[in-house]
C-alpha cells in the first residue's frame, strides 16, 4: 500500500494529490497509519467483507459517501501507477482489464449464467496472459468505476459472491476457483453496467509483459501489477523484460530516497534462465492447464499415500 501511495504522489500527473483513502482489515499498526498520513493518505480500517472469499474485501473501496469525485479509482494494494492515468478515467462507463486466464471454460459460464437466470453475454474477449478468447471476465485489480456505479456494483457484486457460491456447492468446475472476478463478471451481466475495455498496460503483471507490449501506445501511464515480486526493503522486481524494468528501478530509486535506503540501482535479481522459461511456459493456455494437472496429481497421490498408511 506505501508502494502505491508513494507512486502515486510522485508519478501520477494531474492525478498526484487526488484523495486517497487505503482500506485496512480489521486493523492498522499505528506507524504504518502515521506513515500514510505522511503521503495524505487516509486509513480507514473495515471489517471483513466475507470470510470465505478474502479478495472480495475490496468491495468495501464502493462504500462511499463522498460525492466529491466523479471516478472512484479502485486499485489491489500490489501496484503502483506510473503516469497520468486521467485521460483513461471515464465519467459513464466502467473500465477494466481483461482477466489473466480463462479460469472458467464455455460450458461452466453457462451453466452459472442459466443457473442465476442471467442472459448469456453475446461478446467475447481475449484474457490478458494465455490470449483465450471467453465470455466477459475482467481482472478485478484495476477497476475505474465512476460514482453513478457504486452503489448499484456494491449492492450486486455482494450479491452475486452468495449466489456463486450456492451453484458452486453442486459445481466442482465453479467451485474450484475462488475468485472474486466470477462474481464481479455476473454482477456486471445482472446490473447491465457497460464496461469500456483498459489497455493491458494499466493492468500490467511485472511477471507476464509480452502481450500488453503487442498492443499499440506501449508506454506511460501503466499500473504495474507486482503480486509478490517484492523483497524485504520493499522493492518491486524481478522481472523478465527490460522494458517493464527501467520503470520498476525508476520506483525503487524513489522509494529508497524517500526512505533513507540503500539500493544499488538493479531491478533486484535478474530471472534466472529456468525462470525465463517458466515465465514463457506459464504465460499460454497450454502451461497453465499443465500446471493445473500437476496440481490435481500431487494432491491425488498425497491422498493415496494417506490411505494406503492408515
Amino acid at each position: 500500500m506505501l508502494n502505491l501511495a508513494l507512486s502515486l504522489r510522485e508519478f501520477g500527473g494531474a492525478m498526484a494529490n487526488a484523495p486517497m483513502i487505503a482500506h485496512a482489515v480489521g486493523s492498522a499498526a499505528p506507524e504504518f497509519v502515521a506513515q500514510l498520513d505522511k503521503l495524505d493518505v487516509e486509513c480507514r480500517v473495515v471489517e471483513r467483507m466475507d470470510p470465505r472469499l478474502p479478495t472480495s474485501n475490496k468491495l468495501r473501496m464502493l462504500e462511499t459517501q463522498r460525492d466529491d469525485f466523479d471516478v472512484l479509482v479502485m486499485l489491489d494494494c500490489d501496484v503502483i501507477i506510473r503516469g497520468d492515468l486521467t485521460a483513461e478515467l471515464d465519467v459513464q462507463s466502467l473500465r477494466a482489464a481483461p482477466g489473466g486466464r480463462a479460469h472458467l471454460n464455455d460450458a461452466a459460464w453457462e451453466r452459472l449464467y442459466g443457473r442465476l437466470d442471467l442472459p448469456i453475454p453475446t461478446e467475447r474477449h481475449l484474457t490478458a496472459v494465455t490470449g483465450e478468447r471467453t465470455y466477459p471476465y475482467w481482472n478485478s485489480g484495476v477497476l475505474f468505476v465512476p460514482r453513478h456505479h457504486c452503489a448499484p456494483l456494491l449492492a450486486a457484486w455482494a450479491s452475486m459472491i452468495d449466489h456463486v457460491f450456492e451453484v458452486a456447492a453442486d459445481d466442482r468446475a465453479i467451485a474450484t476457483w475462488r475468485k472474486d472476478q466470477i462474481p464481479f463478471a455476473c454482477a456486471l451481466a445482472s446490473t447491465g453496467i457497460a464496461v469500456r475495455e483498459l489497455p493491458l498496460r494499466l493492468n500490467l503483471s511485472i511477471k507476464d509483459p509480452e502481450r500488453a507490449q503487442a498492443q499499440p501506445a506501449w508506454g506511460p501511464p501503466f499500473v504495474f501489477h507486482y503480486h509478490h515480486a517484492i523483497d524485504g526493503d520493499g522493492f518491486v522486481g524481478p522481472t523478465p523484460d527490460a522494458a517493464v524494468a527501467e520503470y520498476l528501478v525508476e520506483f525503487n530509486r524513489h522509494r529508497a530516497a524517500y526512505f533513507g535506503l540503500s539500493y544499488d540501482g538493479t531491478a533486484l535479481s535478474a530471472p534466472t534462465a529456468t525462470q525465463r522459461l517458466r515465465t514463457r511456459v506459464l504465460g499460454n493456455s497450454v502451461g497453465w492447464r499443465l500446471k493445473k494437472a500437476t496440481k490435481r496429481l500431487r494432491k491425488r497421490l498425497r491422498g493415496r499415500s494417506r490411505g494406503s498408511r492408515d
